[in-house]
């Protein structure tokens, strides 16, 4: 909840909506005049931290691009939960990390390991980083 922000990225850009219907209301209307075809994720990543960066504790981890190869031949059919749904999302989420980078926020790598079919292992340093980072920015914003 604002004043922070965690994001997490990989290599899928995530569900794009035919339109942005929402209600005919103030609070929507950056919404409805953000740019069609881009992902629910980027819209919750801009509104979370990059529309208010000023405002924003924004910390954004990347799972490191080579997972990929940690997913043994035999279980290939799998690699494909893991990387770009299309060509089209690969540019996008590159935009994305773009766009993040540019607000002024960093994008810290992060490793794992291939925990069978869709899931992933090893996330402990991850957890404890995440950890560590947003109590950090706790104590800053609401020193005792």
């Amino acid at each position: 909840c604002r004043p922070f922000f965690i994001g997490l990225l990989g290599e899928r850009y995530g569900w794009i909506p035919d339109n942005y219907q929402l209600p005919d209301e103030p609070r929507y209307q950056w919404a409805k005049q953000y740019t069609p075809g881009r992902s629910v994720t980027e819209l919750e990543m801009y509104y979370g931290a990059m529309m208010r960066k000023d405002q924003t504790r924004a910390f954004f981890y990347q799972r490191n691009p080579d997972f990929i190869n940690t997913i043994p031949e035999r279980a290939a059919e799998y690699k494909s939960v893991f990387t770009a749904e299309s060509s089209y999302a690969a540019e996008r989420m590159e935009a994305l990390r773009t766009m993040i980078q540019r607000s002024g926020f960093e994008i810290e790598n992060y490793s794992c390991g291939w925990g069978g079919k869709n899931a992933t292992n090893n996330l402990e340093e991850l957890g404890r980083r995440i950890l560590s980072d947003l109590w950090d920015a706790i104590r800053d914003t609401f020193p005792v």
